[in-house]
C-alpha cells in the first residue's frame, strides 16, 4: 500500500514537473521576446529579468510541493476511508450473520420442542385411550354387560396396544 502511494506520488510529481517545465520554457520564450522589445523600448537590464525569472521558479517549486502534498493527503485520506468502509462492512456483515444464526438456532429449538411436545402428546393420548378403554371394560364388567370370558379375549388386545 505504501509502495503504491509512493509510485502514484512519483507519477504525479513527474507530470507536474513536465507541465512546469513547459510553462517555464514558454515563460523564457516570452521573457526573451519581451527582453528584446523592452531593452529596445525601455532599456531594462537583463538582471531584473533574471530576478523575475528566479521569483517565478521559486513560486513554481513551492506550488509543486504544495500540489504534491495535497494530492498525497487526498490519496491517503481516500485509502483510509476505503479501509474504514471495508472494516465497517465486515463488522456489519458479521453482526447480520450472528443475528441470522441466533434466529435460526431459535427456530431449530422451537422445532425440536414442538417435536418433543408432539411425541409427548401422542404418548399421553395413547395412555388416556388405554385408561379410558380399561375403565370402559371395568364398567361393563361391573354392570355385567360383558362377561369374563370375553375379557380374556380383550386383555391380549390391550397388551398389543401397550407394546406399540
Amino acid at each position: 500500500m505504501v509502495i503504491s502511494l509512493a509510485i502514484i506520488q512519483v507519477i504525479i510529481l513527474v507530470i507536474i514537473l513536465v507541465i512546469i517545465l513547459v510553462i517555464i520554457l514558454v515563460i523564457i520564450l516570452v521573457i526573451t521576446l519581451v527582453n528584446t522589445l523592452v531593452i529596445k523600448l525601455v532599456n531594462i537590464k537583463v538582471i531584473t529579468l533574471a530576478i523575475i525569472l528566479a521569483i517565478i521558479m521559486v513560486i513554481t517549486m513551492v506550488l509543486i510541493r504544495v500540489i504534491t502534498l495535497v494530492i498525497t493527503l487526498v490519496i491517503t485520506l481516500f485509502v483510509i476511508l476505503v479501509i474504514i468502509l471495508v472494516i465497517s462492512m465486515v463488522i456489519i456483515l458479521a453482526i447480520i450473520l450472528i443475528i441470522i444464526l441466533v434466529i435460526m438456532l431459535f427456530f431449530i429449538l422451537v422445532i425440536i420442542l414442538v417435536i418433543i411436545l408432539a411425541n409427548t402428546l401422542v404418548t399421553i393420548q395413547v395412555i388416556i385411550l388405554v385408561i379410558t378403554f380399561v375403565m370402559l371394560v371395568n364398567t361393563l364388567v361391573i354392570n355385567r354387560v360383558i362377561y369374563l370370558d370375553k375379557i380374556m379375549f380383550i386383555t391380549p388386545v390391550i397388551r398389543v396396544v401397550l407394546n406399540l
